[in-house]
């Protein structure tokens, strides 16, 4: 057990844990919890950029279909609804990878919202 040495007009003040052990506790701990929200980070922008590699290639087949044969009306809306969806996730996967950089300056809020992190 640690014990302060007297200082001023205080006496010895017993610790109830040790120092070392705990604050090895404490960075085990905090690594291990980095570890998973790595884990995480990378299973969904892993997921993210496959989702999005489908979707290209969706969007190009159904471009091909569409260059191959008379357009139809309802053909040339399905591409045009493909590219506002790959739009509108690729603009997910931009602001992901921005956060995934800036991840330690970014609002709790927006990690939860792209991460899936729930509060401890």
């Amino acid at each position: 057990m640690n014990e302060v040495k007297e200082w001023g007009p205080y006496k010895s003040i017993p610790f109830t844990v040790n120092l070392d052990d705990d604050s090895y506790e404490i960075m085990k701990t905090f690594r291990k919890s980095q570890e998973l929200e790595y884990k995480m980070v990378e299973e969904t922008l892993f997921s993210q950029k496959n989702y999005l590699n489908n979707l290209n290639e969706q969007l190009q087949y159904e471009i091909s279909i569409l260059n191959g044969r008379k357009s139809s009306s309802s053909s040339k809306l399905s591409v045009k609804e493909r590219k506002k969806q790959m739009k509108r996730e690729m603009d997910k996967y931009e602001t992901m990878r921005k956060v995934a950089f800036g991840f330690i300056r970014t609002p709790y809020s927006i990690i939860k919202k792209h991460f899936g992190f729930k509060p401890n």
